[in-house]
């Protein structure tokens, strides 16, 4: 029973961080947003971006459908 306890800890532990680490990403984007940057480094940064944000809506629904 306390191995069944630590393991579902140990889980909670790791779904803590990448969770806490989607928020750290998704803080970063919007400060890149609002930041004034023109010419080929803004459209690079919007694309950049832009997958970054599928991708984390991916892990997210990932998340919860695998839960």
């Amino acid at each position: 029973m306390a191995g069944i306890i630590s393991v579902g800890i140990g889980l909670l532990k790791k779904a803590s961080i990448i969770y806490f680490k989607i928020v750290l990403v998704e803080a970063w984007l919007f400060w890149i947003s609002i930041l004034p940057i023109e010419g080929k480094e803004a459209m690079v940064l919007s694309i950049a971006k832009e997958q970054l944000h599928k991708a984390l809506t991916g892990m997210k629904s990932y998340k919860f459908l695998k839960a």
